[in-house]
């Protein structure tokens, strides 16, 4: 939102960002409120600088910019907090404010937000244990309220709050909660409702009676609303396949002429008299445009505010892929920017991602809803692996034998020898459990080791079509990656989400622990680089990178510096010695390693 003459972003992990200049540079300001989700930022009438963040840990106020806060207790007694999800001024009566809490149902403050009581009667317990969604005040006559309060569907008063009518018919859609709500600017009996299954219902009697105008089969939650103030006809919806335009105030809908990528998007419009609009989603980042949407320039080039889950190098070692929840982004230090992908890619959060070391123009990445495959970099995807009797967590193409290509899930793993035309189950069939990755032996193209789940490590010797496991000596930890020595054979080694070790001596029929120079109650990240699976790197704690070349026999501590936020993920290419890192609503970072570090990894530089 903007503030003042800046912009205020908040991210879902509480933190604050202000940029002084219309998004083209940023600064971290002080957080509202450490780790709570900020909803919704909204200034004081008539005091730009005075600011409400509304947040999962309740309200707070700033009369700075963002620079301080302080808790404004929403609740009936002064020892309760609660989440504060919107927050609506009567602007004919600015000390007149109405607060939508989550579970709490709303609240009105008499005194511009110093106290608050809910508007609800005792006996109420339908409206009085709302989740407040959304909320709007009519300004043409603020005694007219609407707001979206989830699975209950719409409530609308006319008598500034005091009682209320509430109307499930648009939620018709079952299980779906009624997220915003738009009112026209100069006919307060037209409403827009909008539902997270996709679903939008239009009211000509503000609120009275419903009648669908999208059908919720279209499946992309409604993100925003928004309305040109000079056309009141004219309304956008973003949603999480786009931005979506109505003429006639959402009796009708097509798909809008904005040069917006077709991606999960929410706008937003800044006060009168700027005309700038915002943007902003997992795979667009934060984009800003002054010409009504026609063209935009991206105002968070570095993913800030993003948490990429999967983290991926192209053969090349330049290109970067990042998974940031259903969205797939691609980076190229040329662009110096993300570029969003994945048109046709559904599904929902991405699990993985697999780009063939031969043609990086081919990749795999695997869904809730199945495979899908791009030819073209990721620009475009389509269903894939249809035979497949089941949806695979996993999906990887052999490094080294062209057609080959390994699959998981929950039935076990699958092997094609035809690029995806036609599958089998893996020997022994029914026996063989879901694994979380594959390492590929460099000078042996049949031979693969797979960790399963539980605690087991499966091996083949001929690309997969057979599977041989092994427990003996391995504990209850859940098994992430195996290593391999660079000079024995025999020798491998096995890591657990919390950084152990396991080491075999015999190819791995046999384990035991191992210990490397961390400690047990590390947070620990292993990286593996996809063509070389004797050289990883280990982030331990946030801040201290180790390297080995040898499988894990000998580690050398080559940083030790903070990263800015929780990492999440982590991706290692060796070749170029570049590790990136994906952290926790703070996008992506880069590390590339001196190339004497990388020849030389005896020294150890702290």
């Amino acid at each position: 939102m903007s503030a003042g003459s800046g912009v205020l972003a908040g991210l879902e992990n509480g933190e604050i960002a202000y940029s002084p200049d219309r998004g083209k540079s940023w600064a971290y300001r002080t957080p509202a409120s450490r780790g709570g989700t900020v909803f919704r930022f909204v200034a004081a009438p008539e005091r730009p600088s005075t600011v409400y963040a509304a947040t999962a840990h309740g309200l707070f106020l700033s009369t700075d910019t963002a620079r301080t806060w302080r808790r404004v207790v929403v609740a009936d007694s002064a020892d309760t907090a609660t989440s504060v999800r919107t927050l609506a001024f009567d602007p004919w009566k600015p000390e007149l404010c109405y607060a939508g809490t989550g579970g709490h149902g709303i609240f009105r403050s008499t005194d511009g937000g110093s106290t608050w009581h809910s508007v609800f009667e005792a006996g109420d317990s339908l409206l009085r244990t709302a989740t407040v969604l959304d909320l709007i005040v009519d300004p043409r006559h603020p005694d007219r309220l609407a707001a979206a309060i989830g699975v209950q569907g719409t409530a609308t008063s006319t008598d500034a709050g005091r009682t209320w009518q509430l109307s499930a018919r648009s939620a018709a859609t079952i299980g779906a909660n009624t997220t915003h709500v738009m009112l026209h600017k100069d006919n307060s009996d037209l409403l827009l409702v909008g539902n997270d299954a996709g679903g939008i219902f239009r009211s000509t009697s503000f609120g009275t009676h419903w009648s669908p105008v999208r059908p919720a089969s279209a499946g992309d939650k409604i993100l925003s609303f928004w309305s040109d103030p000079s056309r009141p006809q004219s309304v956008l919806a973003g949603t999480e396949n786009g931005v979506i335009q109505s003429r006639d105030f959402g009796e009708s809908w097509q798909a809008w002429e904005g040069t917006l990528p077709p991606f999960s998007s929410t706008l937003v419009l800044s006060p009168p008299p700027s005309e700038q609009m915002y943007a902003f989603g997992s795979s667009i980042g934060l984009r800003v445009s002054s010409d009504r949407g026609m063209t935009w320039q991206s105002a968070a080039s570095h993913l800030g505010g993003a948490t990429a889950s999967v983290l991926s190098f192209g053969p090349d070692g330049n290109t970067v892929f990042a998974a940031v929840g259903n969205a797939l982004l691609r980076y190229h230090p040329d662009s110096s920017d993300w570029q969003p992908l994945g048109r046709g890619l559904t599904g929902g959060t991405i699990f993985s991602l697999s780009i063939d070391p031969r043609d990086d123009s081919c990749l795999y990445t695997t869904t809730v809803s199945g495979a899908f495959r791009s030819t073209d970099g990721g620009a475009n995807w389509a269903p894939f692996a249809r035979p497949l009797p089941m949806t695979p967590h996993l999906l990887v193409a052999h490094p080294w034998f062209p057609t080959r290509l390994l699959a998981s899930g929950k039935q076990g793993i699958f092997v094609s020898t035809d690029r995806g035309k036609t599958w089998r189950e893996s020997r022994p069939i029914g026996k063989n459990p879901p694994v979380h990755s594959f390492t590929f032996r460099q000078t042996d193209a049949g031979a693969i080791f797979a960790a399963a789940s539980p605690a087991a490590v499966l091996f083949t010797h001929d690309g997969g079509i057979t599977w041989e496991s092994t427990r003996y000596g391995l504990g209850s930890d859940t098994l992430t990656f195996l290593s391999l020595d660079d000079q024995d054979p025999q020798v491998c080694y096995v890591w657990t989400t919390n950084g152990r070790c396991y080491r075999s001596l015999n190819g791995g029929l046999e384990w035991s622990r191992f210990s490397p120079p961390w400690n047990t109650d590390d947070h620990v990240l292993f990286a593996s680089d996809p063509g070389n699976a004797s050289q990883l790197v280990a982030l331990v704690n946030g801040r201290m990178v180790y390297l080995t070349t040898n499988g894990g026999t000998l580690w050398n501590r080559i940083l030790d510096r903070r990263l800015p936020a929780e990492p999440v993920s982590v991706a290692w290419h060796a070749h170029r010695g570049t590790l990136i890192v994906g952290t926790r609503d703070r996008g992506v970072y880069r590390l590339v390693l001196p190339e004497a570090l990388q020849e030389d990894p005896g020294q150890n530089t702290q």
